[in-house]
This record gives C-alpha cells, sequence and structure tokens, in this order.
C-alpha cells in the first residue's frame, strides 16, 4: 500500500502559489494529447491538470498521487465526476496491466525523487502507458530569471526533497534519466519552454517518426 507524503502546503495553498505559476506547463501538455485519449497522470497534485485535460480533449483521466491531502483536494474541487483520483505510488503500479493507457503524464515530479526511484517510475510509467510525457526542469538549469525562480520555490517549498532536485540536475535531468534507462532513441517529441528552463520528453514504444525539437 502506497504511504502517504502529503507536505503542509499540499492542497488549498499549492493550488493558490503553485498552480498558477505552472499554466505554461500545463498547457504544452495539453496541447500534446490528442481527442479521446485515455491518460494517467502521475503525481496530479491538486487535479488542475487532469480537469484540464477532461475539458480540453474529452479524454479519460485518472489522477494518482503519494499525496492524500492532494487527492482530497482533487476529489473535492473537480467538476467533472467522471475523473478518478486514487493514492498510488508512481514506482510501483500495482493493479495495472501493461499499455493500460495511450499516456502516462508525470509532470514535476521526477525531481523530487532520488535515482533509484527515478528509473523504477520510469519504468513503471513504460510498462503501463504507450507513450509517456514528461515535464520538468531542463538541465541545466539556466540563470535567468525563470530559471531564479525555479531556485526559490524548491528552497522555500521543497527543502525536505531539495537535495533529490540539485542531484536530478546533476545527472542531466529528464535526458541523463531517460540515457540511463536505455530509452533516449525512443523519443518522439523534445521540447525546451519559459526560457529553457522546462523540458519536455515524449517516449513512445513503437516510435513511427523522427523526434521533434521545438
Amino acid at each position: 500500500m502506497a504511504i502517504d507524503k502529503s507536505l503542509s502546503h499540499y492542497g488549498r495553498t499549492y493550488n493558490n502559489l503553485i498552480d498558477p505559476l505552472n499554466k505554461p506547463i500545463r498547457d504544452k501538455i495539453v496541447g500534446l494529447i490528442p481527442q479521446g485519449a485515455s491518460i494517467l497522470d502521475v503525481g496530479c497534485g491538486t487535479g488542475v491538470l487532469c480537469y484540464e485535460l477532461r475539458r480540453e480533449t474529452q479524454c479519460k483521466v485518472v489522477g494518482a498521487d503519494l499525496s492524500l491531502r492532494m487527492i482530497e483536494f482533487a476529489k473535492k474541487n473537480s467538476p467533472f465526476e467522471d475523473i478518478q483520483f486514487v493514492h498510488r505510488d508512481a514506482t510501483n503500479l500495482v493493479n495495472l496491466q501493461d499499455d493500460s493507457f495511450d499516456y502516462v503524464v508525470a509532470s514535476l515530479i521526477i525531481h523530487e525523487m532520488h535515482a533509484e526511484a527515478q528509473q523504477q517510475m520510469v519504468k513503471e510509467t513504460w510498462r503501463v502507458g504507450r507513450k509517456n510525457l514528461y515535464v520538468d526542469s531542463n538541465a541545466p538549469l539556466p540563470w535567468n530569471i525563470f530559471g531564479m525562480l525555479k531556485r526559490f520555490f524548491e528552497v522555500a517549498f521543497g527543502f525536505e526533497h531539495y537535495p533529490q532536485f540539485t542531484a536530478y540536475l546533476s545527472s542531466g535531468g529528464l535526458m541523463g534519466i531517460l540515457e540511463a534507462a536505455n530509452l533516449d532513441k525512443k523519443i518522439v517529441h523534445r521540447e525546451l519552454f519559459s526560457q529553457n528552463t522546462n523540458q519536455m520528453v515524449v517516449i513512445a514504444h513503437d516510435p513511427l517518426v523522427p523526434p521533434t525539437n521545438g
């Protein structure tokens, strides 16, 4: 059974202070998801991305998070009755069959994990999703205003996992993690945005086209 990893600012505080800053990330994700797809959003947090995916793409969405506080907030505030929110560990997606979803989305959660958990999460999301869409901080993280703001929020609101954040950057970020998992050749889309502070990577089991770079 998944343990509860809730922090004091999870729920309403996160929704009011941090979710608005992540709107550009959610817009990028929604723009890449086809209509009617089935989606598993791991690390769904307050559920805002799930709501936007359901509203804009009419897809079937399941949100999963290790924080019971986040899951309860997402359920309570959901405008859609057909979105399912579950308490799950992304490194151990038990009871989910291979290729259960068209897409598995993991946004801004990989940098919170230590290296072993990162690899296990990539393995599990690769197993249950036909395509996997990862978004996280770019590495190296530039020292522009957006990069400075990221560093500030990681210290202010993510102090408990700040060592994982710095280790994530040192290891090469998303590309370093995918290369370590031998999945870098499965990339079908790669894009930098927010003045090169965020990176999006999409991998697919059977890539039919060469990678595109935004």
